[in-house]
């Protein structure tokens, strides 16, 4: 994730080229600020601090095999576990390894507020309007091939246009068992605080409430 971060006096302007995320923040301010995170809650941090980044003038190694997931994370209620690879993603260094496409169940549809998936459908069926775009949906919302991951390097290939899965198997391999572990480890912890109908019930009391 891309961060902007000022310390006159202290630290030089410059660019780091290391995969960070929002999960690095609470570390480093705690870090800078001599703040103890509590023993209870260092098990749940998966960040790191960003501080020697931050610091030293030179470039050096910083966690360069970390690992980050994401996930767009919406899907009607009780179809969490058929969107498991639904807009889902895995991050490690310069490369993204990715799945960009609806889920299989045909009654995961706007009407049950299944927008995602709904857009993902229309865009694969050579949509071109949806939302962010008037015209572009097929650059913006491009929609990866069934049953497989597409993996890009976004440092040379922003855009990721170009796909190197077929060079690639064994990082494509690594990287989705990888992600197969994050979801089955993540998976009970989130729908025990209500993560399987959440959205649902967010976007309703939402619609209730406009005018």
């Amino acid at each position: 994730a891309m961060s902007f971060w000022r310390w006159p006096g202290t630290w030089k302007p410059k660019t780091v080229a290391a995969l960070t995320a929002h999960l690095d923040v609470l570390p480093t301010l705690c870090e800078l600020a001599d703040a103890e995170i509590p023993t209870t809650l260092q098990p749940q941090l998966e960040g790191f601090s960003l501080t020697p980044l931050l610091s030293s003038e030179k470039p050096i190694a910083w966690h360069n095999d970390r690992l980050l997931y994401q996930h767009v994370g919406r899907w009607p209620s009780g179809m969490a576990a058929q969107h498991k690879y639904a807009m889902a993603g895995v991050r490690q260094g310069n490369y993204l390894l990715l799945k960009s496409r609806p889920c299989d169940n045909p009654e995961c549809t706007v009407e049950v507020l299944g927008m995602q998936c709904h857009t993902l459908r229309s865009i694969e069926e050579g949509g071109t309007r949806a939302n962010y775009t008037m015209n572009n949906g097929q650059f913006h919302w491009g929609v990866s091939p069934r049953g497989t991951w597409v993996l890009y390097d976004t440092k040379k290939d922003p855009e990721c246009q170009n796909d190197l899965s077929s060079e690639q198997p064994q990082r494509v391999q690594a990287m989705a068992e990888s992600y197969d572990r994050w979801w089955d480890n993540v998976y009970p912890s989130m729908v025990e605080h209500g993560g399987e109908n959440q959205l649902t019930e967010v976007l309703k009391k939402n619609k209730k409430l406009s005018p």
